[in-house]
C-alpha cells in the first residue's frame, strides 16, 4: 500500500518524498529518502538503536537517502500516542537546558537533523 501511495504521489508532483517511519514496516524504495529516527529524548533502547539494527541491512542496499535524525519528544501537556507507544517520558517543556543538551549530544553522535515533537493530540506545542 505504501509503495502505491508513493508512486501515485510522484506521478502528481516532483518534490522529494521523505519517509518518517513509525516502524520497520513503513519502508519503501519508492521514496527518495528516510529520516532514520533515534528517540534520543527517551531511554528505550529499542528506539535508540534496537529497531535500527533490524532495518540496517535493508537500508544499506536501498537507493534511499538516509538522514540520521534525533527524535526529541517534548511534553505537550497530556499523554500522547507516541509517548504511550514508545514507553518513554518526554522532556519537560520548561526544561530548555535538557532539550539543548540532548540536541547537542545528538549532534556530537553524528545526527544530521533534530526533530522535536509533542505528539499527536498534545494540548500545547512548547
Amino acid at each position: 500500500m505504501l509503495d502505491y501511495v508513493l508512486k501515485s504521489m510522484k506521478e502528481m508532483c516532483n518534490i522529494p518524498m521523505i519517509l518518517f517511519p513509525g516502524n520497520s514496516f513503513q519502508l519503501s524504495y519508492k521514496a527518495d529518502g528516510l529520516l532514520f529516527l533515534s528517540l534520543i529524548s527517551g531511554r528505550n533502547a529499542d528506539l535508540l538503536i534496537g529497531k535500527h539494527v533490524i532495518t540496517a541491512p535493508f537500508l544499506k542496499v536501498s537507493p534511499l537517502e538516509i538522514i540520521s535524525t534525533g527524535y526529541m519528544l517534548i511534553d505537550g501537556g497530556i499523554m500522547t500516542s507516541v509517548q504511550y507507544m514508545s514507553n518513554t517520558n518526554p522532556i519537560p517543556a520548561n526544561k530548555e537546558d535538557i532539550a539543548l543538551c540532548t540536541a547537542v549530544a545528538g549532534e556530537m553522535l553524528g545526527l544530521k537533523q533534530i526533530y522535536m515533537d509533542a505528539g499527536s493530540g498534545a494540548k500545547s506545542y512548547f
